[in-house]
This record gives C-alpha cells, structure tokens and sequence, in this order.
C-alpha cells in the first residue's frame, strides 16, 4: 500500500493510508498555530479519532456484505440510538427514579472501575484499590482477573445504584458517536475520490472542535486561523492541500445545511 497522496483514484476498493504528522511536523504545527498544551492535546485526540474512523471505515467496507443492506441497517441502528440518547439526556435527572433496580445492578458488574470513573462526570467518588490490590497479588501470585472482578463486584454495585444512568448514558453516547461518524463518512460517499471524502471529513471534524483548538469558530475568512490550522495539519497527515480553500468552503457550507435542517 501507498501513501495517500499516490493512491488518490477513483476505485473505491482501493485502501487510503493517512498518517499521524511526524514528530518535526508536529513540532511545527503546534509552533506555527501557537497552540497552548490543552489546545495541542485537544487537536491531537480529534486527528487520532479522524485517522482511526478513516481507517476503521475503510477496513468495513472491504469485507462487508453488499452495501445497500448494510448501510440500511447501520442507518437504522444509528437513527435508534440518536432517539435513545436524545431521551436519555432529556430525562437524565429522572433515570435514577425509574430504571430498575436489577437494571442498575446490572450495570455496576457490567463496567470496570475505569469505565465508571470516566462516565461519571461529577467528580463525586474517588476510586483507590491499587494497594488492596497490589496486597492481594503479593499474597496469593495465582489471582486472577475474574478473582479481582467478583472481590470487588460489591463495590461496582453500589456504583451502578447511585450513578447506572449516568454510566449507561456514557456507554450510548460512545457507540453512538462511533455509528455517527461511520454514517458520516458515509454520506460524504457520493462518488469521487476516496481521498477527497476523507479530506472533506476532517474537515468537518477540525471544524466542530475548532473552538478548543483555535480559540473560535470554523470560518471560511481568508487569512483566517481556521484556514490556517487546515493548510499545516492536513498536508502533514497524506492530504493534498490543492484547492483547500474551495474544499473548506464546502464542508463547512454542508455543516450549516444538516444544522438548519435539524432545527
């Protein structure tokens, strides 16, 4: 397989490699935009998350059944989900009063420590078993996993009946995000280029995580900063930078057409 500014073809078969910036390029990028470290950390997760939605998609669609079946059901499964996160951010404050309890046991023994800590957002409980842990392990070499998961499994439960709705928002959200950004990619899929459609969505991803990274809106200014943070992250990661402005343009036109349509 080639680089990506070599494989830029109309057969859709073939596999698109865009790399993370080399560690120079980096350097400079964050240099030339003037990036804080928040503002770095921030560009480098959405970069990363662009890459492996690029890759992951690719990696579908070369072994998936026919195309019209399974982006019917991928829709309709993503549709689904969109009207269960939507209900669950509505009634957030209410889950805790109507889902049943075997429902919030359930889902404290279906999650690790670390899941849990990162779905709940408040910041009230602090998780500290390294030592027990390490005590157990010195104690009995032998231990398991499974050991360690059912020694602490009460402990998960308490979690899940205090913060289950929280927990089983997070775990939507991100299945959600993921099915969103498939589709995504998907609907930019309307012929062409590959490596055009990729360029398209990130894009549209730099756009929507623009105000971390840039300090401000996505805009099609000339000179602009977002124009700027564009023409240095998107020839370091395999994308051609010809006719950038035009392509900037577009997306960001496309982003206010889904906007204006869903309100």
């Amino acid at each position: 397989m080639t680089t990506a500014e070599n494989t830029q073809t109309d057969e859709d078969s073939k596999t698109v490699i865009f790399p993370f910036p080399k560690a120079d390029n980096w350097k400079n990028i964050v240099h030339d935009l003037k990036l804080t470290t928040a503002q770095e950390r921030e560009l480098e997760i959405t970069i990363r998350h662009v890459l492996a939605d690029i890759e992951s998609y690719q990696a579908a669609k070369s072994k998936r059944p026919p195309r019209p079946t399974l982006v019917a059901a991928l829709k309709r499964l993503e549709k689904a989900l969109g009207r269960v996160q939507y209900e669950m951010a509505r009634s957030e404050h209410l889950m805790k009063h109507y889902l049943p309890s075997n429902t919030l046991e359930f889902i404290g023994k279906s999650f690790t420590f670390t899941a849990i800590q990162k779905a709940v957002t408040k910041g009230i409980f602090t998780i500290s078993f390294d030592h027990e842990i390490r005590s157990t392990i010195e104690r009995n070499s032998s231990v398991t996993m499974a050991d360690l998961e059912e020694y602490y499994c009460n402990e998960r439960v308490v979690l899940g009946y205090k913060h289950g709705g929280e927990i089983l928002r997070y775990f939507i959200d991100v299945i959600y995000a993921d099915l969103n950004s498939w589709v995504e990619l998907d609907r930019l899929n309307k012929g062409g280029r590959p490596a055009n459609i990729f360029r398209r969505y990130i894009i549209q991803r730099l756009a929507e995580r623009a105000p971390l990274i840039i300090g401000k809106s996505a805009t099609t200014t000339a000179k602009g900063k977002f124009l700027e943070l564009c023409i240095v992250v998107l020839p370091a990661c395999g994308f051609h930078s010809k006719g950038i402005e035009k392509a900037i343009e577009a997306a960001l036109g496309k982003m206010s057409e889904r906007k204006s349509e869903s309100e």
